[in-house]
Order: C-alpha cells, then sequence, then structure tokens
C-alpha cells in the first residue's frame, strides 16, 4: 500500500510541474486527459479497496451469505472481471471493444441483485443482506469507473 501512496504522490508532483510548460491548447488538452485516466486508476482502486474491505466485514463478523445472496455476487463479480479482461486486451493489442456492451450486461445483474437484496432486507435473521448492500453499490461505482477509464481507449461503436 505505501508503494501505492508513493506512486500517487511522485506523479501528482510530476504534473504540478508539467503544468508550467503548458504551451498551447492542445497540449493543456493532452495533459487533462492523462491527468483524468491517471485518476481513474485510482478510483478504481479505492473501490476494489471497498468490496475487499466488504469481504473482511463479513469474515470478521462471521456472516456467510446464503446460496441466493453467492449467487449474486458471482454474477456481478463476472462481469465486473469480464470487462477487467476486455479493458486489459484492448491495452495490449490496440483492437477496439464494445465495453457498452459488457456494462450493459453487467449494469442488469446489478440492478437484479439490488432488487433481490431490497426485498430480503426485510427478514431480520437475514444479516448477510444487509452487510452486501454494500457490495452493490462498490460494484456499480467500479463498473462506472472503469468505462469512463475505457473511454480513452479504442472503442468499437
Amino acid at each position: 500500500m505505501n508503494i501505492l501512496i508513493f506512486f500517487k504522490k511522485e506523479y501528482l508532483s510530476y504534473f504540478a510541474k508539467v503544468v508550467s510548460s503548458i504551451q498551447d491548447e492542445h497540449q493543456s488538452r493532452e495533459l487533462m486527459h492523462i491527468i483524468n485516466r491517471y485518476d481513474y486508476l485510482f478510483q478504481i482502486h479505492d473501490s476494489i479497496k471497498d468490496i475487499y474491505n466488504t469481504k473482511k466485514m463479513l469474515s470478521a463478523h462471521y456472516l456467510e451469505p446464503k446460496s441466493d445472496i453467492l449467487l449474486i455476487i458471482r454474477e456481478i463479480s463476472s462481469g465486473i472481471l469480464q470487462m477487467f479482461d476486455v479493458i486489459g486486451k484492448s491495452m495490449e493489442s490496440q483492437d477496439e471493444m464494445d465495453i457498452h456492451g459488457f456494462s450493459e450486461a453487467l449494469q442488469l445483474d446489478i440492478n437484479q441483485g439490488n432488487r433481490t437484496l431490497l426485498k430480503l432486507l426485510a427478514d431480520p435473521l437475514r444479516k448477510d443482506v444487509g452487510a452486501l448492500t454494500n457490495f452493490i453499490t462498490y460494484s456499480q461505482r467500479l463498473k462506472d469507473k472503469l468505462v469512463n477509464y475505457a473511454k480513452g481507449l479504442p472503442v468499437a461503436r
């Protein structure tokens, strides 16, 4: 974790120094593009950390998700991993990607999972449901950050 903090500080310092050497509007736009993409990497990292902390909280309180909740987690997690895979392959090969198709499918899974959790939330015996409502929120945020990050890559229209 300390290396990430170091990395972030170094690049913020670099961006601050580069700003003074900008000479025209094109360079300014390019720098803002780079800064925004860089910032999305840290936002993606924060979302992943939030999801991981949810898992740690479940473990700390010995809350075991029941099978219906595990299915929701599996579907959403699978969709997020597919988005990472598509973005990674596009970055390696410089091929165009269809991130919007994956994004829409994942959004449907997130919406369905949210509706299911909200229905189960009324049951006082289902403590696993309350603990996992944050998982839905964090997954939504991570999906949105991945889509925004991918906007700077070749995208199939």
